[in-house]
């Protein structure tokens, strides 16, 4: 059974199936099926759940309707421009693993896959995108001000902090255009023109 996913979020992707697992087990009213549901095969639900929470599946893969939402030219180029620079991101965390240490790279790592979360709901059109980026922000600058406050770094870790910070606020204010700003423009030029 194919059941199609609407978002570009890997992490709701990830877990979309593990979750409606859960909501089966729960929603189910047979305790054989809670137990059960865990150990059946792929695609099995429960029948009283099944009737009751039907979930649209793919019939017909050459007839399906992609997952396509009105993303502009800018918003496709800040997509990838956050690409790039989580990679970069990743790949300097990577090559600084020892020297981070282990909160530091707990903080990097949860800056990261927020920023991952937070700029695939922006592609997705979704509100809570400028939210998450918005926290993303917070505990980035956050993290990188305490750094600074406690820590004697050297200037060019002053220098890269400070393109951090500038990075961090970018993302806000970018997050906020494409949800609040763009999205309205849009969906007022689509009410125009029909």
């Amino acid at each position: 059974m194919l059941k199609p996913v609407k978002t570009w979020n890997p992490v709701i992707i990830n877990f979309q199936h593990f979750w409606r697992l859960c909501l089966d087990a729960y929603r189910t009213r047979s305790f054989r099926d809670k137990f059960r549901i865990w150990f059946m095969p792929t695609g099995w639900r429960p029948k009283d759940v099944r009737i009751k929470y039907p979930i649209n599946s793919i019939k017909d893969v050459y007839a399906y309707n992609k997952y396509y939402p009105y993303n502009s030219t800018l918003l496709k180029i800040y997509a990838v421009l956050q690409l790039l620079i989580t990679t970069i991101l990743l790949m300097y965390m990577f090559d600084n693993y020892s020297n981070l240490g282990f909160r530091n790279l707990l903080v990097l790592g949860g800056i990261l896959f927020l920023g991952v979360f937070g700029y695939t709901a922006v592609m997705d059109n979704s509100k809570y995108g400028f939210y998450v980026e918005l926290i993303r922000g917070i505990l980035g600058i956050t993290s990188i001000l305490s750094l600074q406050k406690w820590v004697e770094l050297p200037a060019q870790m002053t220098v890269n902090s400070t393109y951090l910070i500038g990075y961090l606020l970018f993302c806000i204010a970018a997050a906020y255009y494409f949800i609040f700003i763009e999205k309205k423009e849009s969906i007022q030029n689509t009410v125009v023109s029909q």
